[in-house]
């Protein structure tokens, strides 16, 4: 398997909202954006444990020193993936196209302490401080993916930002929906629900005009969030939410193929 095939078979496999937000891109981009949400999956799993995919319950104290340890390796890992010398699928996937944007180590420095710090907080994060790891984190799926797709605009990324915590946000709801512990005891569905709506919505009807062209899987991607949040909001939040049919996917896609 190669790296590309490993990080498609972790994040963007047929059927997922990413799989289709990449269809009409060009196969570079496509391979680029996919490592990116790989590496930000393995932080999730990190921050999140189970709890994100909806598998188990988040960390308990017995996984402080795993959770310390897979940072560290990370933080190593993403300083050699910056010098050529990845050894991880993910990394070396993603690395040759985070060099046309001059990328170093120091710009995931943040997301990794925010994974950690979630990591060993467990269900006992303040909602305050979860969002506030969240953003953090979206550095990988807001900000460097707007970058990656292009930006004329300098507001763009940081804007982007909002995209990639809202992101994150529907995720973790979703995992909670199938039985995984919410990694925050005060998370509330609904409002949280609310929370990511406004974060996607906000993306969308912010972002700059110059640079609507260049991040069309990025707003494929927030408009298919939404359809999911609908769906939720329509269950009444009981049981696991009905998905969003791949139909309904493919044509969010094929409405931003285009500028």
């Amino acid at each position: 398997m190669s790296p590309d095939e490993y990080c498609r078979s972790k994040v963007a496999l047929p059927g997922s909202s990413l799989y289709y937000s990449v269809l009409f891109v060009a196969p570079d981009l496509r391979d680029a954006l996919v490592a990116l949400h790989a590496l930000a999956d393995e932080l999730a799993e990190i921050a999140y444990g189970g709890a994100y995919a909806g598998t188990g319950p988040t960390h308990g104290r017995g996984d402080e020193g795993v959770a310390r340890t897979r940072i560290g390796w990370w933080g190593e890992e993403l300083a050699r993936m910056t010098r050529g010398e990845a050894r991880h699928p993910v990394t070396r996937a993603l690395g040759p196209h985070l060099a046309g944007i001059r990328v170093d180590a120091h710009r995931f420095a943040d997301p990794l302490e925010a994974a950690g710090e979630q990591a060993l907080a467990g269900a006992g994060a303040t909602l305050e401080a979860l969002e506030d790891r969240l953003a953090r984190m979206a550095e990988l799926t807001g900000c460097l993916a707007a970058e990656l797709c292009g930006c004329r605009d300098p507001d763009t990324p940081e804007i982007s930002r909002a995209l990639g915590a809202g992101l994150a946000l529907t995720d973790i709801l979703h995992g909670s929906f199938a039985g995984g512990r919410p990694p925050c005891a005060a998370l509330d569905a609904a409002s949280a629900a609310g929370r990511a709506d406004r974060l996607l919505s906000g993306y969308l009807a912010d972002l700059p005009r110059a640079d609507r062209a260049s991040q069309r899987p990025r707003r494929a991607l927030a408009e298919m969030a939404l359809a999911r949040l609908a769906r939720a909001r329509r269950a009444g939040f009981a049981g696991p939410p009905v998905a969003v049919t791949p139909l309904r996917k493919l044509w969010i896609a094929w409405k931003h193929r285009r500028p």
